[in-house]
């Protein structure tokens, strides 16, 4: 059984849109809101109880203020009323503050809201009380600061946590975050309720304890919930340290119906006989397929943990487990999450003593009672870091979609955020490591990769520094899991990625769109810290236009991890080219690659050109002569530090399987680092833009003929953007732009900017596009029916403002749409010789045959009436 959706526009109906608010109907998706449905395609047996989700693209010109997408879905054949039938949770598209830098916070899922709460956490300065909800209500998931009543906790990190959920006596389903103990630096034995029940009414209580534990801190995933019975959940507390480290277990029973007060109760004392050893930082699940407490890893003072204990509840008893395979290396505060499908706990990270010792691993502990085994799925690699080495990790498991979320931080004592997310779905003996789909507006960011797709005739934006809340204060930026796609015919700005797995973030990659197989190639990149990658990505457009993308698996021996290269695509030779770049260590390179882009045979060769290359160098400016197969490439740091600089002009010819180098020669040139290239084919010469030269940056516009190469002009150019150096850049036909970029200090840049040189230099005038940007919401349509068809519109409303309604598939809808040709109302039955069938009425309307439903008087309306 199916049901099918299909796309149709409504006639003789419209709401005059509102100014500076448009919604574009986008796409449906399957249940697992990556999976796209064609029109008049199946969902395949998703059934009516899951969710057929509905895209829209929505752009809002205040975007601080909240939007709605609304959609109408109604049976084909039934014509749109301009009522929704779906609305999604308002939303705010451009938030005043995004969430800043902080470790050790705590994080569960609100299973009742599918949400996120984080609460507190420490930026190496400053301890936060602050509480921040990320969606997971769709596909594309938001950050936003919450402000609940009450007093909140003193503000802290370190701190045991745990979410629990039931009905009071008066059948109100409630749910709560429970915070105990932590570091304020000194230690807590404080504990705090926070009530998630009703978003936008979240409310602090502080719990009145009796036999209250020891204080004592560094307990993220300490403490574990068992629900009980309709209204309690039994919470059990384990270790951590103090005035000493502990390993006593301890339990009070939360009650929704009087969620200020709990009782503890000491299961097994501290120094109990028959306990794991004392320990803090260790990570403890409650494993309900067992009835069973597992605990492992911690630190004891002197070792790092990695050994495994069960408490059996039901005998109140703990006991040591020897899982088979080959146990993990100790550590502490690493993160752990227990995956109740698929009956094991996911171990991840952790600390060893010092920031270089912290661990990026990823283990599986198999919970099959009596046949506990570990399996590595993903090894600890600190040289080749897509997700970084971490440790007092936040997470928790998005029970909905089986998705383990990590909101986290580089290393021990650094304040870079990320958030990445783990598919739970996949049970390989490896696994990806995503970055979860987080958007927000399009904020001003440096060295994002970006590439021209002309098969969609769109440019790619992906990833990049920046996400600084207020576009200015460096040290408040990250680095960004994001994609963008910029149409420079509609000049807009549409986020494009597919939630809710993309690519963990980074910036400095090199990216590629290889025209044979539809999709972009990216490369490498600086992941946070001084961490770089040699991962390839590969990201591809569905039927719908939103990019998915797919960690590749390359034969060969890869690059060495490295940010900032050069490149190209050779199209003749079906590959990726890259040269230099800055590597692991901070060394600077000048080897040259090709990696063989056969979808499914992807293989990774080093390049040996004849010819003296350039001198070593990073952020070297570059571009690609399609006609020539000359990748040019001009300028770049010379040293580790950024420090020396050169103004080198160089290309290598790729009409051999090697290549060749030439210099060029040409003088004049500004020797800096992040400057923007464009090779104009029509003219044959080469424009350059910008530059930071260790000093300052600049907006100087320079040019360089490829024909009878001598200098470069530097030619004064009509509204010349603000001075930046790493900006995104491309070519579209006769059109060079750049996007965003950063200063040496002030303002970032978030804008784009065009100089068409078809015309001669003395005339060159740069254009601020001031791009509409288009956010993707989402909304859930349930309760359809198998074996029906449906067509849908979306729209937005922004205070008093209401958007155009737009179908999906932009359809114009005639009046075979309306043939309800499965046995509905309004048929009749016509004998075809064996069978009786149903078709519709048909009447002449002076031009064409027409279908007319046949209706009969109920005593109060006209219904459509059955054969």
């Amino acid at each position: 059984m199916a049901f099918t959706v299909t796309a149709n526009r409504s006639t003789g109906f419209s709401i005059t849109l509102g100014a500076g608010l448009e919604g574009t109907a986008r796409g449906q998706y399957r249940n697992d809101q990556r999976t796209p449905i064609a029109v008049g395609g199946s969902t395949v047996g998703d059934g009516i109880a899951n969710s057929v989700w509905l895209d829209a693209g929505i752009y809002n010109d205040t975007p601080a203020n909240a939007t709605t997408l609304h959609a109408e879905v109604r049976q084909t054949g039934t014509g749109f009323t301009g009522t929704a039938t779906v609305s999604a949770t308002a939303r705010i598209l451009k938030e005043a503050a995004l969430i800043t830098n902080r470790r050790g916070a705590a994080m569960v899922y609100d299973a009742k809201n599918k949400r996120f709460i984080l609460f507190g956490g420490y930026d190496g300065t400053t301890r936060y009380n602050e509480v921040w909800q990320l969606t997971a209500d769709s596909g594309y998931h938001r950050w936003s600061k919450l402000n609940p009543s009450g007093t909140p906790p003193t503000a802290k990190n370190l701190a045991a946590a745990t979410y629990a959920r039931g009905t009071t006596s008066g059948a109100v389903d409630k749910a709560y975050m429970v915070i105990w103990g932590g570091s304020s630096p000194s230690d807590l034995n404080e504990m705090h309720c926070l009530d998630v029940s009703t978003p936008g009414s979240e409310a602090w209580s502080a719990i009145t304890q009796t036999n209250t534990p020891l204080i004592r801190s560094y307990l993220t995933h300490h403490m574990a919930g068992k629900p009980t019975a309709a209204n309690t959940t039994d919470l059990y507390l384990f270790g951590g340290w103090g005035a000493a480290r502990y390993n006593d277990l301890l339990r009070c029973t939360f009650n929704v119906n009087t969620p200020t007060a709990v009782t503890w109760t000491t299961v097994k004392a501290n120094g109990a006989v028959g306990s794991p050893g004392i320990r803090s930082g260790c990570g403890m699940i409650y494993d309900s397929a067992n009835d069973r407490l597992i605990i492992t890893s911690g630190y004891n003072g002197t070792s790092y943990l990695n050994d495994v204990w069960q408490f059996n509840i039901g005998t109140s008893a703990f006991s040591q487990i020897t899982p088979g395979g080959t146990a993990p290396g100790g550590r502490e505060l690493s993160t752990i999450a227990y995956d109740s499908v698929n009956q094991r706990a996911i171990l991840m990270a952790g600390w060893q003593g010092n920031v270089s010792n912290s661990r990026n691993d990823i283990q599986e502990l198999n919970l099959t009672s009596g046949s506990e085994a570990w399996t590595q799925l993903q090894a600890n690699d600190l040289s080749n870091q897509s997700m970084l080495a971490y440790s007092s990790g936040a997470a928790a498991v998005d029970t909905n979609r089986q998705m383990l979320v990590v909101a986290t931080m580089n290393g021990y004592d650094s304040t870079v955020k990320y958030t990445y997310a783990l598919d739970l779905t996949d049970t390989s003996n490896s696994i990806t490591v995503y970055g979860l789909n987080v958007i927000d507006h399009f904020r001003a960011r440096d060295a994002p990769a970006t590439a021209y797709n002309s098969t969609r005739s769109e440019v790619l934006l992906i990833n990049g520094y920046g996400t600084m809340d207020d576009d200015a204060t460096i040290s408040r930026g990250d680095h960004i899991a994001e994609l963008w796609a910029y149409n420079p015919t509609a000049n807009t700005w549409r986020y494009a990625a597919k939630g809710p797995f993309t690519m963990p973030q980074n910036e400095g990659g090199l990216v590629v769109y290889d025209s044979l197989n539809d999709r972009i190639i990216h490369f490498g990149g600086l992941c946070g810290g001084s961490s770089r990658t040699s991962d390839v990505w590969q990201f591809k457009a569905d039927a719908h236009g939103m990019y998915k993308a797919t960690r590749l698996s390359v034969s060969g021996t890869p690059p060495n991890p490295r940010w900032l290269m050069a490149g190209c695509y050779d199209d003749a030779n079906q590959r990726m080219v890259l040269w230099g770049g800055q590597g692991v260590g901070a060394t600077v390179l000048s080897d040259t690659w090709a990696l063989s882009l056969t979808e499914g045979s992807e293989a990774w060769t080093q390049l040996t050109p004849t010819g003296s290359g350039p001198t070593a160098a990073w952020q070297s400016a570059y571009d690609y002569d399609t006609a020539n197969k000359r990748l040019y490439i001009h300028g770049g740091a010379t040293n580790s530090a950024g420090t020396t600089f050169t103004s080198q002009l160089f290309y290598l010819d790729l009409t051999t399987t090697n290549g060749a180098w030439t210099n060029t020669g040409v003088t004049g040139g500004i020797a800096a680092r992040g400057a923007s290239l464009a090779y104009d084919s029509a003219n044959q010469r080469l424009v350059c833009f910008g530059g930071y030269d260790g000093t300052a940056v600049n907006n100087t516009v320079r040019y360089t003929s490829t024909a009878a190469f001598t200098s470069w002009t530097t030619q004064a150019t009509a509204n010349t953007p603000a001075a930046r150096r790493s900006a995104g850049r491309f070519v579209v036909g006769n059109t060079f732009v750049i996007v965003a970029g950063r200063p040496v200090s002030g303002t970032w840049h978030s804008d784009t900017q065009a100089l068409n040189y078809t015309d001669a230099p003395a005339s060159w005038s740069w254009t601020n596009k001031a791009p509409a940007i288009y956010q993707v919401m989402s909304v859930a349509a349930t309760g359809l029916t198998i074996g029906t068809d449906y067509h849908w519109q979306t729209w937005a409303t922004s205070d008093t403002r209401t958007s155009e309604l737009v179908s999906f598939g932009g359809n114009a809808e005639s009046a075979a749409d309306f043939t309800v040709s499965s046995g509905a109302g309004g048929n009749i039955k016509v004998w075809n010789g064996s069978a009786w069938v149903a078709k519709p009425m048909k009447v002449w309307n002076g031009s064409a045959w027409v279908v007319k439903p046949v209706k009969r008087w109920n005593g109060s309306a006209w219904v459509e009436t059955s054969y």
